[in-house]
Order: structure tokens, then C-alpha cells, then sequence
């Protein structure tokens, strides 16, 4: 499960407590050689578990509510509690549709956008091209690099976008997909030591 957080280090954003503003589930078919990215609607509503409000565990007992809310219902971007864990189970109760399946989400990685912009960065920036008029990155079909606050304004835009959060959803998933590219053409060595 990857998760993008939508905490930007602001007093704001700790007093209102950090959510998934991006949850994508990374499938990976070793036996054919593929990837497939699955993106789920941060405002999808779902059963999400409460969680202990000193130690983030998590609780038997769940409420139906938006699946963005999982992460700060259990601590959040506190790493002594269990807000990437919460969103993890979340996202398979929803998945399993009531029991008929049993898909395991067993892996998350997740970053907030504060630190966003810094992966990109050390990478030299993503290469994405724009598939229609970007307010302050650039206009359709032109293939630009994103750095900086362009990485933010691509990411977190749906207002704007012609289909909204599907839109976006739709950018999130040529980002990671962009990144991914960009790490393995580096050479997975020479980006983990960027």
C-alpha cells in the first residue's frame, strides 16, 4: 500500500491531524513481470477501525467514515502508534468485499508532502507529460519536469482538473509510475545513496 499523507509540517496540519490523501495499492505479478497500480478514492466510505487514543492500538470496534481517516484515527504520523497499519487494514476490509476474498495488503510506504518535493529532487526531478492546461506547471501535451512546488501543485490539484479526483487520482499513478521509472534508470543503487 502506498500512502501519501496529506501533512505539509504545518501547525495547521498538526492541529487538524494527518490523513491518506493518496492511497494506491502496488500489486506486483512476479510471474508475468507486472506491476499494477489500483488507486482508492480518499473519500471512500468504509468501516475503519478506532484505535486507543494514548497508544494509537488498534480496537475491535469500527465506525463507517471516510478510508482517509483510518490513518489519523490511530496516531497518525506519530511512529509509536498505528496509523499506517490502520490504513492498511482498512483497505483490505474494503477489498475483501465482506469476506468473499482474501487479498493481504502487507507492505505500506508512505511520505507526506513535505518531503515530496525532496524526493524528486534528489532525483533530478519526474518527467511527466501533461495531459490537459496545468495552472502554473504548463499546458497539455507538454512534457516537463517536476521539482519543487510543481511536484505539490500536480499532485494535489482536482479542483481545477478537467474530472476532478479522478483526474488526479489518474496523476498520482503517472507520478509513481514516472518515479519508479526514473529509480530504475539510475539504477537502484546510485538513487537510494540521492
Amino acid at each position: 500500500l502506498m500512502m501519501g499523507i496529506d501533512w505539509d509540517g504545518t501547525e495547521v496540519k498538526d492541529a487538524t491531524g494527518a490523513r491518506t490523501d493518496m492511497l494506491m495499492l502496488c500489486t506486483l505479478d512476479v510471474q508475468n513481470n507486472k506491476i499494477t497500480f489500483t488507486s482508492i478514492p480518499r473519500d471512500t466510505r468504509t468501516k475503519v477501525h478506532y484505535a486507543d487514543k494514548k497508544t494509537g492500538e488498534i480496537e475491535d470496534k469500527t465506525c463507517t467514515t471516510k478510508i482517509n481517516h483510518a490513518y489519523v484515527l490511530a496516531g497518525g504520523n506519530d511512529p509509536s502508534k498505528h496509523g499506517a497499519d490502520n490504513s492498511m487494514l482498512a483497505v483490505k476490509d474494503l477489498i475483501e468485499c465482506e469476506g468473499r476474498l482474501d487479498i493481504p495488503v502487507d507492505y505500506y510506504v508512505s511520505i507526506d508532502l513535505e518531503h515530496l518535493s525532496d524526493l524528486a529532487a534528489a532525483l533530478g526531478g519526474v518527467e511527466v507529460t501533461l495531459d490537459q492546461d496545468y495552472p502554473d506547471i504548463g499546458d497539455k501535451g507538454e512534457t516537463i519536469n517536476l521539482e519543487g512546488n510543481d511536484v505539490r501543485l500536480y499532485l494535489q490539484n482536482r479542483k481545477q482538473m478537467d474530472d476532478g479526483e479522478m483526474d488526479r487520482q489518474r496523476h498520482e499513478q503517472d507520478f509513481m509510475m514516472a518515479l519508479a521509472k526514473k529509480i530504475k534508470s539510475m539504477g537502484a543503487v546510485q538513487a537510494a545513496t540521492k
